[in-house]
């Protein structure tokens, strides 16, 4: 009996872990990607183009000063940062890219930010050769509700809205206490490559 009832529970086991993973129905596709372009975008009415743009410049030159480069166009830039790790016997050769960009809707400025990753991993790795997408989406980004939530704060310093430079550690306190998703490991570090997280008095 002990032996039939093993068995049964491994097959459960080996079934329920073969098993694909549910597919989402469209509500649920549409509800994630309208709260993740929510979180992505935020709306400054009164704020110039140019002043968005400078400010969004400023808080990710903090992010790792003497890595960071920035490629400007009409509506934003593509800023770059490039990060390497090396370890026993696993290097880490990358490029962040931040897609920022100020889109106007009904005469209101929207700030709209976006982020990937580009990197080669092992023993013999090198450098990323793969330009940056030239039509990253939102639903492509990389960052977090979590890390949103810090450069929109970051960025409302600069531009006067907020009085107080939102630290990282004051940030983690301030995800957790309002249940934020993810973390903030693109601007923060978290055991991420290279990020020195400047504050504005360093400069």
């Amino acid at each position: 009996m002990k032996t039939k009832l093993t068995l049964i529970l491994v097959t459960l086991i080996i079934s329920v872990g073969c098993m694909p993973p549910r597919q989402l129905t469209r509500e649920e596709q549409l509800l994630s990607l309208h709260k993740k372009t929510n979180v992505a975008q935020k709306a400054y009415p009164d704020i110039s183009k140019d002043k968005l743009i400078a400010a969004s410049e400023s808080v990710l030159k903090l992010v790792d000063p003497n890595d960071v480069v920035f490629f400007h166009n009409d509506d934003g830039f593509i800023m770059r940062r490039f990060y390497t790790c090396f370890m026993l016997f696993n290097n880490v050769f990358g490029y962040d890219y931040w897609h920022v960009d100020v889109i106007q809707r009904d005469g209101i400025n929207i700030l709209e930010v976006r982020a990937e990753v580009r990197q080669n991993m092992g023993m013999f790795a090198t450098v990323p050769t793969e330009p940056p997408k030239k039509n990253l989406t939102v639903e492509e980004s990389v960052l977090s509700e979590a890390e949103y939530i810090l450069f929109f704060k970051r960025i409302d310093y600069m531009l006067g809205i907020e009085q107080k430079w939102m630290t990282c550690e004051e940030a983690r306190g301030y995800i957790k206490e309002n249940k934020y998703n993810g973390n903030i490991m693109f601007l923060c570090g978290d055991n991420y490559f290279g990020i020195e997280d400047r504050s504005p008095e360093s400069q």
